[in-house]
């Protein structure tokens, strides 16, 4: 098991550890923040988790495998001026031995450097596993890339297939493609082109109506959350295991939506119009109308947290969405957090690469040679 594995395994530790944090972190501060706040404390907290793992220090000699014994001991061998080289008491030199009949070549520097092989079964069960949690861990990774891949060419095949048409609104330019089913509208700029998915239903709404469906979506677009889902699904190749990171991205695209709401409400519609069309827009996509109320009453579903908003946009009008110095003040200490929290971390989980790494190698002498004294310097290159 080499240092430049543990190394990779030491960064998803500390990674998912910040990630981890940062979920109780959101917890704590969300209500206290404005929404464009808690979107851009959300992209930080993850931005943070990817990136400071990689800018920590690694404690000295980490790299260069054996160096100083941190995990074995020194034993003095009583019996140097013993020249019988068949004698089992002997200590010999690692494999690259050229011993005589009367003489050790490398006597002296065992003097120097010794070290016993003691069993270790924690560290026996943490070598015998980790061929499976790379086999898991690479397999996740491919699972997670090649899916963003099928999705980002299903996306593109859609657009290539499906009738489309260019369309300004409000100063804005993008392209309509009519992939959309029943009443559901979707955006994407992920692209190079701002690309707004319709359906043919919806061409039958009011003026009105029709054209709060299109700020909506037009928000989503300005607020460039295309790339930002983008971007969350490719971290997710590395958080795919982490609660943390799937409670993040629910509350990031409900975020989304609830600044997408504040935008529509913003050129003067009528808030409880607006959260009637959501409704019946959630409604016309059941197949069972009659039952689709009740589930909305008692599911605490996006939509009932939505129309809760709408209905007091007006009480939540006067939250500051300016980034003042608090804010930043706020962002700042969350970074200092997460450094003294992830640098002795990081040189703690170093520490013990290495007293694996040399504990693999000694075992690995000692099986060869069924000695459990082992010359260092004779094993420092393996």
């Amino acid at each position: 098991m080499g240092i430049n594995y543990l190394s990779a395994i030491n960064y998803l530790l500390v990674a998912g550890l910040l990630l981890a944090i940062s979920g109780f972190v959101f917890a704590v501060f969300n209500k206290k923040l404005s929404l464009l706040q808690n979107k851009l404390l959300i992209h930080f907290l993850l931005i943070t988790a990817l990136l400071l793992p990689c800018c920590l220090p690694h404690i000295s000699h980490y790299a260069e495998g054996l160096d100083d014994a941190q995990t074995f001991d020194y034993h003095r061998y009583n019996d140097w001026n013993v020249v019988n080289i068949n004698d089992p008491a002997l200590v010999a030199c690692y494999e690259k031995t050229k011993n005589s009949r009367d003489f050790c070549q490398c006597e002296i520097v065992q003097k120097a450097r010794l070290w016993e092989y003691r069993p270790d079964t924690w560290r026996d069960k943490i070598i015998a596993a980790w061929p499976v949690f790379l086999v898991i861990i690479l397999a996740a990774f491919c699972f997670f890339a090649i899916k963003l891949l099928w999705q980002w060419a299903a996306l593109l095949w859609l657009i290539a297939r499906s009738r489309r048409k260019n369309m300004v609104f409000r100063g804005q330019i993008f392209c309509v493609v009519y992939a959309a089913q029943g009443y559901e509208a979707a955006c994407f700029n992920g692209l190079g082109t701002n690309y707004l998915f319709w359906s043919a239903l919806l061409d039958e709404l009011p003026q009105a109506e029709k054209e709060q469906i299109l700020a909506h979506e037009l928000a989503h677009l300005a607020q460039k959350d295309g790339w930002a889902l983008l971007f969350w699904r490719a971290a997710q190749t590395i958080f795919w295991s982490n609660p943390a990171f799937y409670y993040l991205k629910r509350q990031l695209l409900a975020i989304n939506e609830f600044c997408a709401d504040a935008a529509v409400l913003k050129q003067k519609t009528d808030e409880k119009n607006y959260a009637r069309l959501l409704l019946k827009l959630k409604l016309s996509e059941n197949s069972k109308p009659k039952t689709q109320p009740l589930k909305l009453f008692f599911a605490k579903s996006l939509l009932h947290s939505r129309i809760n908003r709408i209905l007091q946009y007006q009480e939540k009008q006067s939250q500051n969405n300016s980034f003042s110095w608090r804010f930043w003040r706020l962002i700042g200490g969350i970074f200092a957090f997460f450094w003294l929290v992830a640098q002795p971390t990081q040189a703690y989980l170093e520490s013990e690469n290495i007293a694996i790494h040399q504990y693999e190698i000694l075992k690995t002498a000692s099986q060869k040679t069924g000695l459990t004294h082992i010359c260092v310097d004779c094993v420092a290159q393996k």
